[in-house]
């Protein structure tokens, strides 16, 4: 089966791509205090790239919230793990997701570490087979063509991973 067809594809049908909701004076290196990045490419006054869209999730089978955070963490994981080995200096990468039933997670990293929240204190009922992921990576030292593929096949190889599937 192609990654086209996967019943866990998902749908890239809100984009976008606008600097506007983002200040870029803000002092980024105030997030990233004690963390060694290695030689990070970008200049101190960059403009970053920003991959912004809220994707449609659809699983295979039934998730709890256990697995959907973890699946979710793994992703945030992957985007980190591309932008540091390429030499990348992380602005912030941030996943809301809200799925059945008003179940909401919340996830979020600037250097290292990933805070995750149950913005709702709400737990599903059920075990749930959709929702949505807002997703926002800023990451400076690269393009936005490049940070929108690594964060959509980010995606696709942590299904495929989550799936028991090697990534292609």
């Amino acid at each position: 089966m192609n990654q086209r067809n996967h019943p866990n594809h998902i749908e890239h049908d809100h984009v976008d791509l606008s600097h506007e909701s983002y200040h870029t004076d803000h002092d980024h290196t105030s997030h990233h205090a004690g963390h060694d990045h290695g030689a990070l490419l970008g200049a101190a006054e960059e403009i970053p790239a920003v991959f912004s869209q809220t994707l449609f999730l659809q699983f295979d089978k039934d998730m709890t919230e256990n697995a959907i955070c973890a699946l979710l963490y793994d992703w945030l994981t992957s985007i980190q793990h591309w932008a540091l080995f390429h030499h990348h200096y992380i602005g912030h990468i941030k996943i809301f997701a809200e799925f059945e039933e008003g179940f909401q997670l919340w996830l979020s990293a600037t250097g290292r570490e990933i805070s995750v929240k149950n913005t709702a204190m709400k737990l599903p009922k059920n075990p749930v087979r959709r929702g949505t992921a807002a997703v926002t990576a800023i990451v400076f030292g690269t393009d936005e063509a490049s940070l929108k593929v690594a964060v959509l096949n980010g995606w696709e190889e942590t299904l495929a991973l989550q799936s028991g599937k090697a990534a292609i």
